[in-house]
């Protein structure tokens, strides 16, 4: 198998190609590891748990963004091209910068104030985030977001923030209306491209979809023409 590995180095991209027999079963992940055991140790990327867990080691992989331990190199081919994700800053070879995306989690205030209550809380409150809380942070959803920029907060805050206020611990849901209205969340075009390439489902498409509809009835954003009455709230 032939991988080529466009890396970032001194400013710049630059390719290279090695020569890997891959085994049975192995993973993009695995490839990576064997090239750097065995072919250039100087070789960077990000890797953690190796369980789709963690979400360090997204990667682009012929022309896909992937979670590189979850993705088998026997559905590719004999050729991978392996490059870094796209829309973050590189830093070096494969690694990304996640600077920008911490930054905003910390001015989006995507945290809940805990309510005074006793018991437990009716399952239905949790079923409405049960998927964003799936959400592993791999950023895949910022990768493959066409209108993702400084002015676009992006598909993984929103899913933060959807996630923060539909969770019934939380004291005050809409304090947190403002600060969605301070990132553009109407840049966002529903192109569903977050959603599809999630690997963990987490739909961040449609909570963008539920936080636009609850601004628009709070009357921080403005109406648009699209029909939003399937969604409740």
């Amino acid at each position: 198998m032939r991988v080529t590995i466009k890396r970032f180095r001194d400013g710049k991209y630059k390719e290279e190609t090695f020569t890997v027999e891959p085994k049975e079963g192995w993973t993009v992940l695995d490839v990576l590891f064997y090239i750097k055991e065995n072919l250039d140790e100087t070789l960077s990327y990000r890797v953690m748990c190796r369980s789709s867990v963690c979400g360090t080691c997204a990667v682009k992989v012929n022309g896909k963004h992937v979670l590189a331990c979850k993705e088998h190199v026997s559905r590719f081919g004999n050729y991978l091209l392996i490059e870094p994700v796209d829309n973050l800053e590189p830093v070096k070879d494969l690694v990304v910068d996640h600077k920008m995306v911490v930054d905003r989690l910390r001015a989006g205030k995507v945290w809940f104030e805990e309510r005074n209550y006793r018991g437990v809380d009716s399952p239905e409150g949790f079923n409405r985030i049960e998927r964003q809380w799936d959400c592993i942070g791999c950023l895949i959803c910022e990768s493959v977001c066409p209108v993702f920029s400084e002015r676009f907060g992006g598909p993984f805050l929103f899913t933060k923030i959807y996630r923060t206020v539909e969770d019934p611990r939380n004291s005050d849901p809409s304090s947190k209306y403002g600060f969605i209205v301070n990132f553009n969340i109407t840049d966002c075009t529903h192109c569903n491209y977050c959603s599809i390439y999630c690997p963990k489902s987490c739909q961040p498409e449609l909570a963008i979809r539920i936080l636009e509809a609850k601004l628009r009835k709070e009357g921080l954003i403005e109406e648009k023409g699209d029909n939003l009455d399937f969604l409740s709230f």
